[in-house]
C-alpha cells in the first residue's frame, strides 16, 4: 500500500498501539494519583479542623478554671478588705487619741523591719537620738503594723490561688 510490508505496517501498528497505550497509562495514573492527592489534602483538613476544634475546647475549659479562680480571688480579696477595715476602726475604738508619743528609736525599729534592713541602716535625724519623741502615738503605730499585716495576708492568698489555678492547670 504505501510502499510499506506488512511487516512494517505491524511494527508501525504495534508502535502506535503501545504509544497510545502508554499515553492512556500515564493520563489514567495521572488521574488517579491526582485523585489521591486531593483526597490526602481533604484528610489534612479535616485533621487540622480536629486539631483546632480541640485546642479551641482545651483553651476554653482553661479559661473558665482561670475566670472561677479570678472570682474566688475577688470574693476573698473583698472579705480581707472587709476585716481590715474593721480592724482599722478598732484602731480608733481602742487605742487613746492623747497616747504619748513614742521614742524615735522604736519607730525606727519598725521601719528598718518593714524594709527589710539592719536597725543601723537607717540613720537619725540631725540632732535625735533612740529617746528622742516623736509626733507618732500608738494609733499611727497600730494602724501601719494592721495595714503591713493585711497586704502580707493579701498576697499569701494570692499566692495561694495562683497555686490553686496552676494545679488545676496541670
Amino acid at each position: 500500500m504505501f510502499g510499506l510490508s506488512s511487516l512494517a505496517l505491524k511494527a508501525a501498528l504495534l508502535a502506535g498501539l503501545f504509544a497510545a497505550g502508554t499515553a492512556l497509562g500515564a493520563y489514567f495514573t495521572h488521574k488517579i494519583d491526582n485523585s489521591r492527592y486531593l483526597a490526602l489534602e481533604l484528610s489534612y483538613a479535616k485533621a487540622q479542623e480536629v486539631a483546632e476544634d480541640a485546642a479551641r475546647t482545651q483553651q476554653k475549659h482553661l479559661d473558665d478554671i482561670a475566670t472561677e479562680a479570678a472570682r474566688r480571688e475577688a470574693t476573698a480579696q473583698a472579705t480581707r478588705a472587709e476585716v481590715a477595715r474593721r480592724q482599722l476602726a478598732e484602731v480608733r475604738n481602742n487605742v487613746a487619741k492623747n497616747a504619748s508619743s513614742l521614742r524615735l528609736g522604736f519607730i525606727r525599729l519598725l521601719v528598718a523591719g518593714s524594709r527589710g534592713v539592719p536597725v543601723d541602716a537607717l540613720v537619725f535625724p540631725a540632732g535625735k537620738s533612740a529617746n528622742s519623741r516623736q509626733g507618732y502615738n500608738d494609733a499611727d503605730v497600730a494602724t501601719a503594723v494592721l495595714g503591713s499585716l493585711q497586704a502580707c495576708r493579701a498576697n499569701g492568698a494570692q499566692l495561694d490561688a495562683l497555686i490553686a489555678a496552676l494545679r488545676a492547670g496541670k
